[in-house]
């Protein structure tokens, strides 16, 4: 069931309840005024920002990039929005705040695009040859080193463990299965990326389902080793979802 779309007054009593605290702001999003929030963005902000960029740039967005850019701006590192948002003189918060989600959304997208255009052109004009091939010990510690930032610092030892563990459970099974038995995997919750850990976990290192390669960081990395994911929309919106994911969860299982 479609929640009904809050008024501006009380989009604003709610934003006014974010803590500016960033590690009580995680735990924020995980409360029930936190997943009314998501839920107000998902059905009533996501549709119109995936469908203006499919007419300025002519380009599929997930949703879900469109919810995880919403929680990424509202995040106490970007409290300049919310300061906006609150002000008396901001009329219409709900339009301010779908102005700004889009804008980052469409400046994500075309960033995106003018990178892999230049990168195109450079790598036609200096064909670089690769010294080997790499492997997937590689990929593992390339992705490790990606995730580490936004994994909570209690996971970040045993982190390069559990990417190693998505790796070979790849090479091994069906995908299809592996995020089921990653969120089972005994191995995985010893190693503190138990249950819903290990399926973020999995949908940032193996990909989502069905089509698991377009947002793969392991494949990323065993097919271009000097490729970098922030030059990827799509890549870049599962690490932000993988990031607000295991930042809600980090908090919560704390607690």
């Amino acid at each position: 069931m479609i929640p009904e779309k809050w008024t501006n007054r009380q989009l604003v009593q709610v934003l006014a309840s974010i803590p500016d605290d960033r590690v009580a702001a995680c735990a924020w999003w995980s409360s029930k005024l936190g997943l009314a929030l998501l839920a107000q963005i998902e059905h009533h902000m996501t549709a119109p920002v995936v469908a203006a960029a499919r007419r300025e740039l002519s380009v599929e967005v997930d949703a879900g990039e469109v919810t995880s850019t919403a929680w990424l701006l509202l995040s106490p590192e970007r409290s300049l929005l919310l300061k906006h948002l609150l002000s008396p003189e901001t009329v219409n918060p709900w339009g301010y705040l779908h102005a700004s989600v889009k804008n980052q959304v469409l400046d994500d997208v075309g960033r995106y695009f003018r990178r892999e255009i230049t990168d195109a052109l450079d790598n036609h004009a200096i064909d670089e040859p690769v010294e080997q091939e790499p492997t997937l010990e590689f990929a593992v510690a390339r992705t490790a080193s990606v995730l580490a930032p936004v994994t909570p610092s209690c996971l970040r030892e045993s982190l390069v463990q559990a990417v190693d563990w998505m790796a070979d459970a790849a090479t091994r099974g069906r995908l299809s299965h592996l995020h089921t038995l990653a969120g089972r995997s005994p191995e995985l919750h010893r190693l503190g990326f138990g249950g819903d850990r290990a399926r973020a976990l999995a949908n940032v290192t193996v990909g989502k389902r069905p089509d698991h390669s377009v947002s793969s960081l392991l494949a990323g990395f065993l097919l271009q080793p000097q490729w970098e994911p922030t030059h990827s929309s799509r890549h870049a919106a599962s690490i932000r979802e993988y990031a607000m994911r295991m930042a809600a969860l980090g908090v919560r299982r704390a607690a």
